[in-house]
């Protein structure tokens, strides 16, 4: 482990070298075996990458001081528009996507991203798609809103 420089032409060198070793040469070939192995593309794999990046982001930003805020919030512009598809393996830079919104399950004034990609997770048996899954139409997404919120509303009332 080596010490990022806090900020500057260093920390943009630093930067470029490290997240292309760590994607490239770490994740990357992680993915690709396990994409052989499962049968599935890559792209459903690296998909599974944002949300979690942006869930952490936000957690951890919550906690941080203002400096190092601002370093992660650069980082991750960086990874999003800065790092070359290729060292991904990909012609799309994964994490450079457009994020899409749905009203919220449970509260209809909120709105909630969409995935990238399907989890996969409806294959388990008794487990359906998530309400988030690119692969639900609007339709079936209204039916569950229409649902939980249904069945919500009468154990409240209870």
């Amino acid at each position: 482990m080596t010490r990022a420089p806090a900020d500057g032409a260093q920390r943009n060198v630093w930067r470029e070298r490290a997240f292309a070793a760590f994607y490239g040469d770490t994740v990357r070939p992680v993915i690709d075996r396990l994409a052989e192995q499962a049968g599935i593309g890559a792209g459903q794999l690296w998909g599974q990458f944002p949300p979690k990046l942006m869930w952490f982001i936000d957690v951890v930003s919550k906690e941080i001081d203002g400096g190092a805020e601002q370093r992660i919030e650069a980082d991750y512009q960086y990874l999003i528009s800065g790092v070359d598809p290729r060292v991904f393996g990909r012609k799309r830079n994964p994490f450079a996507i457009r994020w899409k919104t749905v009203e919220s399950m449970e509260d209809p004034k909120k709105q909630v991203y969409l995935q990238p990609t399907c989890c996969m997770n409806y294959r388990l048996e008794g487990i359906d798609y998530c309400y988030t899954c690119p692969r639900l139409t609007e339709t079936e997404r209204a039916e569950r809103r229409e649902a939980f919120r249904s069945a919500n509303c009468h154990q409240t009332n209870i």
